[in-house]
C-alpha cells in the first residue's frame, strides 16, 4: 500500500482517501450535488481543521467530506529542526495521549497524523453516540489503513484539487457510493 523505500515524513503533498468501515453512509448525504454534513460529519471536519494545530508542520489543502469517506491533499511543508512555526499558528494544542505512536509508526510521519486523526474522531463519535444517539457503527468507525498517493508535480495537484471539489457532483458514478447502480 505504501511506496516501498518512501520517506512519509518528507515534505510533499499528499493525496488521500479515508474510508468509513463497511463504508456506511454516517457523514451525511448528497443533495442535488451538494455533500449535507451530518452531526459526525461536521465533527469530523472541525477535528480535520485542528490538525496543523497538532502537527506543525503540516498545512492543509484541498479536502471534501462524503457520505462515506474523506478525500483529502495535506502539506507536509518542512521536517525536524528545519520547521518553524509560522506565527499566524498560535499555540499548538497538546496532543494528550495522542502523541504516543502505535505500532512503530515513526512520528512526524503521514501515517502517525492519520492515526491520531482516526483515534480522535473515533472517540469524539463513541461519546456523541451515547450522548445524541448517533447511528452505531460496526466494531470500528474507520476502515484500516488508508489510501495515499504522493503528488509529485504541479498539474497533477491541480488535477487532484478539482477531482475533490467535483466529487460530490459526481456522487451517482462513485465507486465509494453503496448505492446500486445497475
Amino acid at each position: 500500500m505504501r511506496l516501498k523505500g518512501w520517506d512519509y515524513a518528507s515534505p510533499d503533498y499528499y493525496f488521500l482517501t479515508l474510508c468509513i468501515q463497511n463504508r456506511e453512509c454516517l457523514l451525511g448525504k448528497i443533495f442535488n450535488g451538494e455533500m449535507i454534513l451530518s452531526p459526525a460529519g461536521k465533527m469530523l471536519d472541525e477535528e480535520w481543521q485542528k490538525l496543523p494545530s497538532r502537527f506543525y508542520f503540516l498545512d492543509l489543502n484541498e479536502y471534501i467530506i462524503m457520505p462515506n469517506h474523506i478525500h483529502a491533499i495535506l502539506h507536509i511543508f518542512c521536517r525536524g529542526e528545519s520547521c518553524i512555526r509560522p506565527e499566524s499558528r498560535g499555540e499548538l494544542m497538546d496532543q494528550g495521549k495522542y502523541k504516543v505512536q502505535p505500532s512503530g509508526t515513526a512520528s512526524a510521519s503521514l501515517g502517525r497524523i492519520m492515526q491520531a486523526y482516526k483515534s480522535i474522531t473515533t472517540q469524539q463519535y463513541i461519546k456523541e453516540l451515547k450522548k445524541s444517539h448517533w447511528p452505531e457503527f460496526h466494531k470500528r468507525l474507520w476502515q484500516r489503513n488508508f489510501f495515499e498517493h504522493i503528488v509529485r508535480r504541479e498539474k497533477e495537484l491541480e488535477q487532484i484539487r478539482l477531482y475533490i471539489l467535483n466529487n460530490p457532483a459526481n456522487w451517482q458514478n462513485d465507486n465509494e457510493n453503496p448505492m446500486d447502480k445497475t
